[in-house]
């Protein structure tokens, strides 16, 4: 009942992402691994318009504080050609301290910088995210995550772009289950009311495949009219 609550809590500070945008985003913690390195391919589909949103990344550790992220993305609609949409850099910084044991801590934190470039051009977009990740029990813990990012370029949009994200996860042994949600308040120049702004909740499960192989599924749905119905997503993902 006490992780119950918690993610009440947490939902309720994160709540609402991205608005009538095909979310293929993660939830992603602040904990970095030495030596660590990893791919994934993710795709998103949206019942409604057709549209598939397809995004691979790469990511490597460079000490146990910092890793860096490359990320390509592509999209299609109906009975159409996939099409580059674009092409972005991270770069992660853990700020609390290490711990040979992820569950003894109960609060970790860092910070994620992103530089994003669109395939037809500028705008683009930077980026800086707070990452955390609460410990509540032995098997539950839940994330936090807060975006502020800008357009950069021509056409760039005034204000800062506002989003964050949230999870509650229950591991069961090497797989997990959970709860997360997407929330995308818009530009701080003209924030749109909540029924237009986008929030997206939905259940997840992540799956090891072994050899380092994990398929994680999840099922978003809107709340808001200005979210979209449902987001079906896959990722796939193999640690090297």
């Amino acid at each position: 009942m006490r992780a119950a609550s918690c993610l009440l809590s947490v939902i309720a500070l994160a709540a609402p992402i991205s608005a009538n945008a095909q979310n293929i985003a993660g939830v992603p913690g602040p904990v970095i691994k030495e030596g660590e390195r990893s791919a994934q391919f993710r795709l998103a589909f949206d019942p409604d318009t057709d549209e598939l949103v397809q995004r691979l990344h790469y990511q490597q550790s460079l000490s146990s504080k910092v890793r860096w992220r490359i990320q390509l993305q592509s999209r299609s609609g109906p009975a159409e050609t996939i099409e580059a949409d674009f092409v972005q850099g991270q770069l992660w910084l853990q700020l609390t301290p290490d711990n040979s044991d992820d569950t003894k801590r109960l609060w970790h934190s860092g910070v994620r910088f992103d530089l994003r470039l669109e395939a037809d051009g500028p705008p683009g977009r930077a980026a800086i995210n707070w990452i955390n990740q609460f410990q509540l029990s032995k098997t539950v813990s839940a994330r936090l995550f807060v975006q502020g990012a800008v357009q950069i370029g021509d056409g760039a949009m005034d204000g800062v772009l506002l989003q964050s994200r949230s999870h509650l996860n229950w591991q069961l042994n090497d797989a997990a289950i959970g709860i997360e949600q997407f929330n995308t308040f818009g530009a701080t120049s003209n924030l749109p009311s909540f029924s237009d702004q986008s929030h997206l909740i939905g259940p997840y499960a992540r799956i090891p495949l072994g050899d380092g192989w994990s398929l994680f599924g999840s099922a978003l749905f809107g709340i808001t009219p200005g979210s979209d119905n449902a987001n079906l997503r896959i990722f796939v993902g193999k640690s090297f």
